[in-house]
């Protein structure tokens, strides 16, 4: 899923990638950047954490002519308030009417901290439904937003892309949660490395004994709701307890047994038993 999305294979108009210190996406946004100018004419790419030339320097010299690098940090007032605004996009995309365009933010998080979450969402919505961009693609830092602004841009996004750390403690998995035009949504994990050129490399599924460390630890360490309060009964079910519940058979399921049971109808017939061997449907016959 993940190789389909970077080479435009699954159409998706809004790709948003959330990550944390342990695992940044900026990587994973050059590859799409590159990836994107090899199927679009133009391509935005807003910088608020990197200067452009750390992109521009990095893509390939012949897509160079494509991009076109928006500084983000130099719109700043003289009282230190942010001054850039997503609707300048709006307005340098819609000159370009006609050209297929596709536009990239290396962080989401500095905008949404300085103006309210559901301004930037509706900003970023009016930019993805536009007649001629083909695609955006943002990553926001989970660990430093708040859970409900991650929950406006997840609920506006196509694709969701979680980067999670791996278990092995090389290379990089993530889960994928993308939504078709059709309506239909695919859920996977997956996992890829990058090559000494921070290109996308070995992208493969993820393996139930690969899990990432973050689910993990979440799931040992989840805490008792229930460890405060003086009960007189308990909520939490013992490991054997859990054991002993997996192994009931319950009447709906199948045991996996192939034997079919059999059964049989003993009557005893009784003097009163009146039987009328004529058939009563004769008269139906024509």
């Amino acid at each position: 899923m993940l190789e389909d999305l970077l080479k435009g294979h699954e159409k998706s108009r809004f790709i948003l990638i959330t990550d944390s210190l342990e695992c940044i996406g900026r990587h994973l946004l050059l590859n799409w950047v590159e990836s994107a100018l090899e199927r679009c004419e133009k391509l935005f790419l807003l910088c608020f954490e990197r200067p452009p030339d750390f992109f521009h320097n990095w893509i390939q010299p012949h897509l160079r002519q494509k991009l076109i690098c928006i500084n983000g940090n130099e719109d700043w007032d003289e009282t230190g308030e942010m001054t850039f605004n997503l609707a300048r996009v709006l307005e340098e995309v819609a000159q370009g009417e006609g050209t297929p365009t596709c536009v990239a933010i290396d962080s989401l998080t500095l905008p949404i901290l300085m103006r309210p979450a559901p301004v930037t969402c509706r900003q970023l919505h009016r930019l993805a439904t536009s007649d001629h961009v083909i695609q955006v693609a943002v990553v926001v830092h989970r660990d430093l937003t708040d859970q409900h602004a991650c929950g406006l841009l997840e609920h506006k996004a196509t694709t969701v892309i979680d980067l999670l750390p791996s278990v092995s403690g090389s290379g990089h998995a993530c889960h994928i949660r993308h939504c078709r035009p059709t309506g239909k949504v695919f859920k996977t994990r997956e996992s890829f490395d990058f090559d000494e050129a921070i290109r996308i490399k070995r992208i493969s599924p993820l393996k139930a004994t690969q899990e990432p460390q973050k689910i993990l630890a979440l799931t040992s360490q989840e805490p008792d709701p229930t460890a405060n309060l003086d009960l007189s009964f308990k909520l939490q079910l013992s490991e054997s307890e859990r054991e002993a519940r997996s192994q009931v058979i319950l009447p709906y399921l199948k045991d996996g047994s192939s034997e079919t049971s059999t059964s049989k109808i003993l009557y005893e017939a009784d003097d009163a038993d009146d039987f009328d061997e004529e058939d009563p449907d004769d008269d139906l016959n024509i």
